[in-house]
């Protein structure tokens, strides 16, 4: 298993080094194009919510980018240092009374476009991981 990592302040400035990051790490993983897409979406979508719903856009604050992977699949960590939440009670935002509302699509999204998905909440704050397999 090969592993790699990449960290940022939380800036939306940041978000593209993770794309950059990421677009490096596929060139070894070669994912075809349609899948990598799907990737992309689901990791920015997620740093996106490190960096404002769990950092707080407080820049001295981080967002790491953590990934390992093999000729077969690829586990991607996402975490923050902010104060986690409860999953479980998100809002579907498929449902008609949340379809107009402005957050809660970004997890929704993210796990709709990878093979796998867990959150986890620790000391040190929340944490993603996705799941591709080739």
């Amino acid at each position: 298993m090969k592993t790699l990592g990449i960290e940022i302040s939380s800036s939306h400035h940041n978000i593209s080094k993770v794309e950059a990051f990421m677009f490096m790490v596929n060139e070894d993983f070669r994912l075809p194009l349609e899948k990598f897409q799907k990737v992309m979406i689901a990791v920015t979508e997620l740093v996106i919510n490190c960096i404002v719903h769990g950092n707080k856009e407080q820049e001295h604050k981080k967002v790491a980018v953590a990934v390992e992977y093999d000729d077969k699949q690829m586990i991607i960590k996402i975490a923050d240092e902010g104060n986690g939440f409860d999953i479980d009670r998100l809002a579907d935002p498929t449902l008609p009374e949340n379809l107009e509302k402005v957050s809660g699509r970004g997890i929704f999204i993210a796990k709709s476009m990878v093979d796998g998905f867990t959150y986890d909440q620790n000391e040190k704050g929340s944490v993603f991981t996705i799941l591709v397999n080739k």
